[in-house]
């Protein structure tokens, strides 16, 4: 839309109260995707818009510009004639006195008001300078039209062009690339925007930075803590055996008792390496069994199927162990004189899965969904449900799973199945795509 004649403060400073008058071209914005954007004004003051008119004038035809208040906006600083007033309080028409023809016509995009004023000298020259006068009136007001299009067109070209950069930028740090800075070449709104927005990616850069200090820190800490949770308690347990023994049977074996737990111990103290080859984790399983039949003799069997190909991939240290562990001391009973435990490694949807399985006495079907319900809960678990856990032994079992989740993420655990009286298996599941160091 058009906005009359009306003076704004951007051209206050000027002495001549001509050009503090303005008219305004006013257009909605909308982005490539038809979203509502604002509101652009195009201010064109009065004296370069009617500036050309000059050149029409001439001995038999001129004329005047007046807004709506019938106020003169050109010829600039002139006194509309008392006849001319009489004449023009309508929109359209003429009038004739004596030898002038007054003609008064409106243009409505703009709001102005147009007064001819011709010397009749013959009614051709009348015909010609009206005709004349018409299609200088209707050039000069297409030029002018087409001019502030030209303009406005520029502009926008200049505004969706920087908006259109801002956004590929914004569309490459969507993707992952927060390296990205907008250069400010201007200090206007896109310049702004640009400023904010590198601001943002720089705060987005220090909360990144510090979430992954947060969480390290908080890996390192909770591998600390379970690690010093897992010793004591087998260190406990394996002395106890050694003495068992000592005391049922003499000293004779004692020093091949206490060399297998000597390694038995070096590896489990050794924190050196929080990940380590799947052969070194089986190993330190064989050397456990081997302690185990000292006390059991051939009660206890292992069997263990390790393909070679992934005997050096890596794993997170002391999870195979506790599970051993877990069968012996479970898998007893009156009706079971021995066991036989196997421990087996598949790849299953670039997955490692890691199957412990023995034919003990086997977990009825209620403590066997309690016990899965634990595995599968956050790392921050209720107390009361921990130590619900405690006096059956499967604190172990949850803390192999807090650890998996923590080093591998929490889709990754462990999960029990057993059939009371026959057997128990236990799976720990863990992506074999991730090759740890």
């Amino acid at each position: 839309m058009w906005m009359g004649s009306h003076q704004i403060e951007l051209f206050a400073r000027s002495k001549d109260p001509n050009e503090t008058e303005v008219f305004s071209f006013i257009k909605k914005l909308y982005s490539i995707d038809h979203q509502y954007m604002g509101i652009m004004v195009l201010d064109i003051k009065v004296s370069d818009m009617f500036n050309e008119l000059t050149n029409l004038y001439n001995n038999n035809y001129y004329f005047y510009i007046l807004d709506n208040s019938n106020k003169v906006l050109f010829p600039y600083n002139a006194v509309l004639p008392a006849t001319i007033k009489q004449n023009a309080l309508g929109n359209k028409g003429y009038d004739i006195r004596g030898d002038t023809l007054y003609v008064y016509d409106t243009v409505d995009p703009i709001g102005v008001k147009i007064i001819s004023v011709f010397n009749m000298l013959t009614n051709e020259s009348i015909k010609d300078n009206l005709q004349k006068a018409r299609i200088n009136m209707l050039l000069t007001i297409g030029i002018s039209i087409l001019s502030m299009l030209l303009l406005l067109y520029l502009s926008l070209k200049f505004i969706f062009k920087e908006i259109n950069y801002m956004l590929g930028m914004m569309q490459e740090v969507a993707q992952g690339n927060l390296n990205i800075r907008i250069p400010i070449e201007y200090n206007d709104e896109i310049g702004r925007m640009a400023y904010n927005f590198n601001i943002l990616i720089d705060k987005i850069n220090a909360l990144m930075k510090s979430m992954l200090k947060k969480e390290s820190d908080k890996r390192n800490a909770e591998f600390a803590a379970l690690q010093y949770q897992m010793n004591p308690h087998f260190i406990y347990n394996a002395i106890d055996i050694i003495n068992s023994k000592l005391e049922l049977d003499g000293n004779y074996d004692g020093a091949e008792a206490i060399a297998i737990f000597g390694k038995i111990l070096r590896y489990n103290m050794n924190n050196d390496y929080k990940y380590i080859p799947i052969k070194d984790e089986v190993e330190n399983v064989k050397n456990y069994i081997e302690l185990q039949k000292i006390k059991y003799g051939d009660k206890v069997s292992l069997n263990v199927n390790l393909p070679s190909d992934l005997a050096d991939h890596k794993v997170i240290k002391f999870i195979i162990q506790p599970l051993v562990e877990n069968s012996i001391k479970h898998g007893f009973s009156n009706s079971k004189s021995s066991i036989n435990i196997n421990v087996d490694f598949h790849i299953i949807d670039c997955n490692l899965e890691i199957t412990v399985r023995d034919d003990g006495v086997g977990i009825s079907d209620k403590r066997l969904n309690e016990i899965n319900d634990v595995l599968a809960s956050n790392i921050e678990e209720d107390e009361h449900l921990l130590n619900n856990t405690k006096p059956n032994g499967s604190i172990g079992l949850k803390n192999i799973s807090d650890r998996i989740k923590l080093f591998y993420g929490p889709q990754y655990s462990v999960r029990l199945y057993s059939q009371e009286g026959q057997y128990t298996k236990t799976v720990i599941t863990i992506p074999f795509h991730t090759q740890l160091k």
